[in-house]
């Protein structure tokens, strides 16, 4: 991997979100089904344009000093309505490495293998289709 760019989708003008495509405020839920908090927004990897990751708002009651956490989108195991149901604990999502979009490549791959999460980039990854509407319901 060669210095990976990305970017949130709120600050992207070339997407218009449909409302029915659009993850922002989607309340995400952990692998116990404990609220973690909703998703702040969407970010894609600028060579694909493709979403790889969301940075979920905290719940303030949780933990006051996380505003937010990036996770990776593979990290999404299935849909439950408007709610995301993750493959962790709140307490290994609350502790993960802190990434922004400035972030080394190392610190992302990091992230990744935190969670382990195959990164995109890695010759390994095997791409699943992660649009909202096709995640598996539970």
């Amino acid at each position: 991997m060669d210095g990976i760019r990305f970017f949130r989708l709120k600050d992207a003008s070339l997407i218009d979100a449909d409302p029915e495509e659009d993850l922002r405020g989607w309340q995400v839920i952990d692998a116990n089904g404990i609220f973690v908090g909703s998703v702040e927004d969407s970010i894609a990897d600028d060579d694909e344009e493709k979403v790889r990751l969301i940075e979920i708002s905290i719940d303030t009651h949780l933990d006051p000093s996380y505003p937010t956490v990036i996770v990776p989108l593979d990290l999404v195991e299935r849909r439950e309505g408007d709610r995301l149901r993750l493959r962790d604990s709140l307490e290994h999502i609350l502790a993960a490495p802190g990434c922004d979009l400035y972030s080394s490549d190392r610190e992302w791959e990091r992230l990744y293998r935190y969670f382990d999460c195959t990164p995109f980039w890695d010759p390994e990854y095997v791409e699943r289709d992660m649009h909202h509407s096709l995640l598996p319901r539970a």
